[in-house]
């Protein structure tokens, strides 16, 4: 017999119906177009807010020569243009001529390196240009680049815009080409040489030239061929009423170059025309080149240190332990030398002076020989020597105004005639020099007085129980050297200490402030001058405290202050000056030989 099974339905239930899918085809229609509509009201206002500007659409430009000859007049032109559908406002021009250009108007030189144009509005399709001249100064090969800005402000918009421009011009030719030759490397002192050739190549004869020589720091002229027109500090001049047409000449100029080891000494030629103007006749620069040379390792040097520094900060009474170390940084041995050293400074104490060689206190400098030291008659090719002294500071300063006493300084000189022949110089010689710097030495003084002259005196001593007895704290600070920064005395009141609000000062400086919340006097002087108390009188503070002992204080001292202390800053040395003092209680009384125990 056939049958089949069929799954029972739930009685209460009625047909399944499947339920319509969230994504159908019409809701997904329905949701492209919203996103399209969008995407078109998104689009119609950026064009309409931005589409009728574009940056693209300002012009700026530079015109002129690509190439030119050193000391032409350029022209240049530089236009600009709103190619946009709306206006610009705020409108500037702003243009920078190429570096040592020299610029005319008006038959006047001006000493300008830019100019700046305000132009305001700029509509739509609008355009301008500006012509601007300058004699263009450099060397074959110079490549001089002006430069141009415009600055504005769409009509429709906030911001601000920039557009820039450039051109760059080469230097391809010279009217008159200039050869200057200086030594490539030269040692402290020598004598070198500097050789200026010039010819005329252009096709015309010229007239009213110069040139202007301007030497390097450390340059000392001794000879010239031919002599300079006029000489000034650091500079000579040489004026060439006609130059014609293939002529050429040198100058040569002679001297001894000094400076520090691989410190580089440019020296510059620069040729000028002159030229009439309103305020008559000015040279203006034509053409321009430099040459350097740069200051060699020395053939003998000389270090010094003082206690094993450079930067030792010294105090009065030190003992300066110096070194000195001579070295030949030649490949050659170096003879016949000589040593000194010369002491300055009033704070030297001549009688301390402990050496191996002669001391000449008249002159205050130590000599030494071959006879002391070995090493000056031969210092081998890259050898070394040390040489030892020391001298002891004075124990105190005498007080006088200036910077006298605030350094020492120990100057060494090394030299010897015997030159290598190759060097055109007289002798060898090698300097050098410390300066010590000497820190202040401040006195800071607290006195605990019963009787005071103004304040008076209240209460028994030694204090008595429930009995109140008041006491005058006196300060003194004496500064004999530099000045003192951020100077000032505090201290902290003792519990059961109270400030009786009496203060006062010598002078005009300010008065000791007492803080209740933190129980601390505080004398702030800002600056605490050089020779207070030596050349000046010295500052003074006084104020009152009290005490009322208790009962369970009977036969001890009553405490009074604590962390009693002065600090400043020397302005010269830099150091940080920290004086202290121990806490004082009534045991510490300055005018009275009593115990200072609380009596019953």
């Amino acid at each position: 017999m056939d049958f089949k099974i069929e799954p029972i339905q739930n009685p209460n239930l009625g047909p399944r119906v499947s339920p319509a899918p969230f994504f159908s085809r019409r809701r997904i229609k329905l949701l492209g177009l919203g996103i399209t509509i969008l995407l078109v009201i998104i689009l119609v206002f950026f064009f309409m807010g931005r589409g009728s500007f574009s940056e693209s659409r300002v012009e700026l430009k530079i015109e002129g020569p690509q190439e030119i000859s050193a000391g032409a007049s350029v022209s240049y032109k530089i236009t600009y243009a709103n190619n946009n559908k709306i206006s610009l406002s705020d409108v500037k021009l702003s243009f920078f001529y190429p570096l040592d250009a020299i610029v005319t108007r008006d038959n006047n030189v001006l000493n300008i390196t830019n100019e700046n144009f305000d132009i305001g509005e700029l509509k739509s399709g609008e355009s301008g240009e500006r012509t601007l001249t300058a004699f263009v100064v450099g060397d074959k090969g110079n490549i001089k680049t002006a430069r141009s800005t415009l600055t504005f402000k769409p009509s429709n918009l906030s911001s601000v815009f920039k557009k820039e421009a450039s051109l760059a011009t080469t230097i391809t030719t010279l009217a008159v080409p200039i050869t200057l030759v200086a030594p490539p490397t030269v040692i402290n002192g020598q004598n070198i040489s500097y050789l200026i050739d010039y010819r005329n190549q252009s096709g015309e004869d010229l007239q009213d030239l110069r040139f202007q020589v301007r030497y390097p720091e450390g340059f000392k002229s001794s000879q010239y061929s031919p002599q300079p027109t006029s000489r000034s500090q650091g500079q000579d001049v040489w004026v060439i009423p006609v130059l014609k047409q293939g002529e050429g000449a040198r100058i040569t100029i002679q001297g001894a170059l000094s400076g520090n080891e691989r410190e580089t000494k440019t020296v510059s030629v620069i040729l000028q025309k002159k030229i009439a103007t309103a305020t008559g006749d000015n040279y203006v620069d034509f053409e321009k080149t430099e040459a350097s040379s740069v200051i060699a390792t020395p053939l003998l040097s000389v270090g010094l240190i003082v206690n094993d520094s450079a930067d030792y900060i010294a105090h009065a009474g030190d003992l300066l332990r110096y070194k000195t170390n001579l070295k030949n940084n030649s490949d050659s041995d170096i003879t016949g030398l000589s040593f000194s050293v010369h002491l300055d400074g009033s704070m030297f104490d001549f009688a301390s002076v402990r050496s191996d060689g002669f001391f000449d206190s008249r002159v205050g400098t130590i000599y030494w020989n071959s006879s002391t030291v070995s090493a000056l008659n031969n210092l081998g090719a890259n050898q070394s020597a040390t040489i030892e002294f020391e001298a002891r500071l004075k124990s105190s300063f005498s007080g006088g105004l200036g910077a006298r006493e605030s350094f020492v300084k120990a100057t060494a000189h090394l030299e010897t005639p015997n030159v290598p022949a190759n060097l055109d110089m007289d002798k060898l010689t090698a300097d050098s020099e410390l300066v010590t710097r000497i820190s202040s030495s401040p006195t800071f003084v607290q006195k605990v007085l019963l009787n005071d002259p103004v304040f008076g005196s209240s209460g028994p001593f030694p204090p008595k129980v429930n009995s109140k007895t008041t006491f005058t704290i006196r300060w003194n600070l004496v500064n004999p050297s530099n000045d003192l920064s951020s100077a000032k005395v505090t201290a902290t009141l003792m519990p059961g200490v109270v400030w009786e609000e009496r203060a006062r000062v010598s002078g005009s400086q300010p008065q000791p402030v007492y803080n209740a919340g933190q129980g601390t006097v505080t004398w702030d002087l800002g600056t605490l001058p050089a020779g207070i108390g030596i050349s000046f009188p010295q500052y003074e503070a006084d104020f009152q405290i009290s005490v009322t002992p208790s009962v369970n204080q009977v036969g001890e001292t009553v405490p009074l202050l604590k962390n009693v202390s002065f600090e400043g800053t020397d302005t010269f040395t830099k150091e940080r000056i920290l004086r202290t003092i121990p806490d004082v209680t009534t045991s510490n009384i300055s005018d009275s030989s009593a115990n200072g125990n609380v009596q019953q």
